[in-house]
């Protein structure tokens, strides 16, 4: 039981992740969330800034994860990069040999660096909505260390043209995976963000997509062979 309970806790970790770790946070978040939907992403990602900008001051910037409030002032935001979801639930059912474009997720959402002097500083996320596009989270940690990470573009096979600009992050919360992918000439690559001993892969090495999706379609029916009633009890996937 107390290995369940603990598998239960991973989850509502993954599914409700805490991007704001002190109530100042949250209260920005929450605050920051009050804006109006948008026509385009970019201006979404522009409007969480000035908002962020309004409500950061001497006192809060560094619980903020900024070093003064000058990096806040003069952010700027980046080129955005796809953030492209798989529901677990889908991800069960996944015929091996599909493409894994259709495991993603219909709603759209980008992943938005800004930043300071050319330096990420953070991430603001974007969604499409029935209102336009609008702010989703700020502040992910993860996104930061993905995006900023060079190994991402180191040790491709030659033959491969890998750009920064083709890079979509893919999102499979119920089984807390994050990683990388790159739709080179029709053929999906995806990379591990981090080691992952149950799906035997590790961070960063660079794999064909229709390897790797069938191994962890293994591990998810694994997970719900186990889990599977606690979780859906929770209702913590979907």
């Amino acid at each position: 039981m107390k290995k369940v309970n603990i598998a239960i806790s991973v989850i509502i970790l993954i599914i409700f992740p805490l991007f704001l770790v002190c109530s100042e946070n949250e209260k920005i978040s929450n605050e920051m969330q009050e804006i109006t939907g948008k026509e385009t992403p970019r201006e979404a990602a522009n409007a969480a800034i000035e908002a962020l900008q309004k409500l950061t001051n001497e006192e809060n910037f560094q619980n903020l994860g900024f070093t003064s409030l000058k990096e806040v002032k003069e952010l700027e935001v980046g080129d955005p990069i796809p953030l492209k979801g798989i529901a677990y639930n889908k991800l069960l059912n996944f015929e091996e040999g599909s493409p894994i474009n259709t495991l993603f997720e219909k709603n759209k959402q980008f992943v938005f660096p800004l930043l300071f002097n050319g330096q990420v500083k953070t991430t603001v996320t974007v969604i499409k909505t029935d209102q336009g596009w609008v702010f989703n989270n700020f502040g992910g940690t993860i996104y930061t260390e993905i995006i900023t990470n060079k190994r991402i573009f180191s040790g491709w096979p030659d033959t491969l043209d890998v750009n920064i600009k083709d890079m979509n992050i893919i999102s499979i919360p119920g089984l807390n995976i994050e990683m990388v992918g790159f739709n080179i000439n029709n053929d999906w690559w995806l990379i591990p963000t981090f080691d992952n001993p149950k799906i035997k892969v590790k961070q960063y090495s660079k794999l064909p997509a229709k390897e790797l999706m069938p191994v962890i379609k293994s591990y998810a029916i694994e997970f719900e062979n186990e889990y599977g009633d606690q979780i859906k009890e929770k209702r913590l996937v979907k």
